[in-house]
């Protein structure tokens, strides 16, 4: 690990084919290794990992570590643990900041390219897709040269992180210009076998950090574990300047009216377009219900980050009154599958024809 810090990945599926007395061998011999960053990398990735015994456990050791990377590691648990945990790697936070250890002190960016307080982020965001997915772009870059750090992730409802990867050597040509927050791009592939344009948004930051929190919750609410490249690269953002100013985003007011109207500014926007596939037939469980509430707050932010604050506030009321599931919601998810079905039986005639 010493020679290439991203072996780590490598070490942890060896470790995971062990038996688990193995892992619990490698902590007892913690107080004799020789204090690293990969140490911490180590111990930090264990915390995120399924197992709650060895977690707890990797969270006591970093706090016995009393080293600038332990607490770094601590710091970027902190936001990515269930509470309890968390809690625990707070107090360990507290316990090495009080004996005098410096959160930026003894740092070997080659040896913990996760730690990057030098870059300044930018974020780029899709919108909800109809798999309720959502593709996170977040951007580092210095304040000269071209070099550039691209952390990815995919969020998708009810699982939560679904996917994530890091380039620690890349180029800021390999994301659109940056333009003002608000601002959209339209992203198209190269190539015959090209994916389709899509849509981002020159985002505020705070909105990713608003968006990665609740699907940690949905993870959590699983018992599935977060994606290896999260949990590798997740400080990159969560140890950043900007993670320090960060602020909820709240999803724009409800109305506690939900009128014809509103129903169709949603159905009738091309953001929902294909949204409502699911809706096709029987009546959807309790589980899609919230799966579509969570989805449509998540687009109230983006749409009101986009600057659409009339859909925004309308996709925020149906969420509420899905949320209640009240006789208006009832309205729309049945407004929803008949539309669904007049889209559908438009097609098999073209089709046809």
């Amino acid at each position: 690990m010493d020679e290439e810090p991203l072996s780590i990945i490598e070490y942890l599926e060896q470790l995971a084919a062990q038996p688990p007395d193995v892992i619990d061998m490698v902590l007892d011999a913690l107080p004799t290794a020789e204090p690293s960053p990969h140490l911490a990398t180590l111990l930090r990735m264990l915390a995120q990992g399924e197992d709650g015994r060895l977690a707890r456990r990797a969270v006591e050791e970093l706090s016995k570590l009393r080293t600038p990377a332990a607490l770094r590691a601590l710091a970027s648990l902190v936001p990515n643990l269930e509470p309890e945990l968390a809690s625990l790697a707070e107090r360990g936070l507290r316990k090495l900041r009080f004996s005098g250890i410096s959160d930026s002190a003894d740092h070997d960016p080659q040896r913990e390219p996760w730690f990057a307080p030098s870059l300044h982020w930018r974020l780029l965001m899709s919108p909800v897709d109809i798999l309720a997915g959502q593709f996170l772009l977040f951007i580092g870059q210095a304040d000269t040269g071209p070099h550039a750090v691209i952390f990815t992730v995919l969020v998708q409802d009810p699982g939560g992180l679904r996917d994530a990867s890091g380039s620690l050597d890349a180029s800021a040509e390999q994301a659109p210009p940056q333009r003002r927050t608000g601002a959209l791009h339209l992203v198209v592939g190269d190539g015959d076998g090209a994916a389709p344009a899509v849509t981002l948004l020159e985002a505020p930051l705070n909105l990713g950090f608003t968006t990665l929190r609740e699907a940690l919750v949905l993870n959590w609410a699983s018992g599935e574990p977060t994606p290896v490249g999260y949990r590798l690269f997740s400080p990159l953002i969560w140890l950043s300047r900007e993670a320090a100013e960060e602020e909820a985003r709240p999803a724009p007011p409800a109305d506690l009216n939900l009128s014809q109207a509103d129903l169709d500014a949603i159905l009738d926007h091309p953001a929902f377009y294909g949204w409502f596939g699911e809706l096709d037939g029987e009546e959807p469980g309790v589980g899609t219900v919230e799966t579509y509430g969570r989805c449509l707050v998540a687009m109230s932010r983006w749409l009101a980050a986009a600057g659409d604050n009339r859909t925004a506030a309308k996709a925020a009321t149906v969420a509420y009154h899905l949320h209640e599931m009240s006789s208006e919601a009832r309205s729309f998810l049945a407004a929803a599958r008949r539309r669904h079905g007049e889209v559908t039986d438009q097609s098999k005639e073209n089709h046809n024809v």
